[in-house]
């Protein structure tokens, strides 16, 4: 069965893509790319292809998110978490994932603001790394 082959389910799902526009197709395709293929690149790609037919697939946004977030594209994940709660405002998935990365986000938004006012602070030791102005 290809479900336990992901080549031969990739190259079934590819050419049910190629024959017709539907986003639970290029879903699956991301699906099976991201868990079996480990091939993280092309289930962003495919995802993205779901969302783009379909705007409000909730979980093609959600598993866009998952795919952005393993490769550390944070602001793009949070931008499909958010698409994924905006298009299914009851899916828990989403909204724990959302809350969970945004407040990973604002956590080291807020490490990252105390060093540099720690720097900013010190302008002494800086000056002489700066060229002048």
């Amino acid at each position: 069965s290809a479900v336990n082959q992901p080549r031969k389910a990739i190259r079934h799902l590819e050419a049910a893509v190629e024959c017709e526009e539907v986003p639970q197709a290029h879903y699956l395709l991301g699906i099976t790319y991201f868990y079996k293929a480990k091939d993280v690149p092309a289930a962003i790609k495919s995802y993205q292809k779901a969302v783009e037919i379909d705007p409000l697939y909730a979980e093609a946004h959600f598993h866009l998110g998952k795919a952005l977030e393993k490769k550390g594209r944070k602001a793009e994940a949070i931008a499909a978490y958010t698409a994924a709660v905006k298009a299914e405002p009851d899916y828990t998935d989403a909204v724990l994932a959302l809350a969970l990365l945004a407040a990973a986000v604002a956590t080291m938004w807020r490490s990252s603001a105390s060093s540099a006012a720690a720097i900013t602070t010190k302008p002494g030791r800086l000056s002489h790394s700066l060229p002048s102005p």
